[in-house]
């Protein structure tokens, strides 16, 4: 798991999340050449999950201008977890 705070976060070059700590909205980029069947949700830090969806694209934007302060954590597939802070 990462736990950075930085601008970006990244797992193994796969997965990138900006900016982070985040405000309204959250950029995802996936270096993986097939998404087909992707998934993703976001969990706050008590593990209940705030949203999900499916992955079209190697870039996609979550709103989450509705989350509280705190953090969460980024789950696609059978990636580790991305930790973002929500500012």
């Amino acid at each position: 798991m990462i736990i950075s705070s930085s601008v970006s976060s990244t797992f193994e070059n796969k997965v990138s999340v900006y900016p982070n700590p985040a405000t309204n909205e959250v950029h995802v980029r996936l270096d993986e050449t097939d998404i087909k069947d992707s998934h993703f949700a976001v969990f706050d830090i008590l593990g209940k999950k705030v949203t999900e969806g499916t992955i079209d694209f190697h870039t996609f934007v979550i709103n989450s201008a509705t989350w509280k302060q705190g953090v969460y954590f980024l789950v696609i597939n059978d990636f580790k977890p991305v930790k973002i802070v929500r500012q």
